[in-house]
């Protein structure tokens, strides 16, 4: 069953895409795009897939994720901060 999912995020974010079920159930044909550029994982095994957004693009970013899952509810797709907002100091 294909999924997709559109949403926009800080430019500062990544988007992790991973399949709950590895091992039980199958997630084919992940997809991103960001800013409306295809967009490759920076980072991929069997369970998950890390995307990240073309640098120099406008913020907040725009993106389309899909895959073809046989339980799409069963893959989580969250974003994450790769930087935190403020530097934090150390004690």
């Amino acid at each position: 069953m294909a999924r997709s999912y559109e949403f926009v995020a800080p430019a500062g974010h990544a988007v992790l895409v991973t399949n709950v079920l590895h091992g039980y159930e199958p997630v084919t044909a992940i997809r991103a795009r960001a800013g409306g550029k295809d967009v490759g994982p920076v980072a991929r095994n069997d369970l998950s897939a890390l995307f990240a957004p073309p640098p120099g693009g406008a913020d907040p970013v725009a993106w389309v994720i899909s895959f073809e899952a046989t339980q799409p509810d069963a893959v989580d797709v969250v974003t994450f901060a790769t930087r935190p907002a403020r530097p934090t100091p150390c004690p």
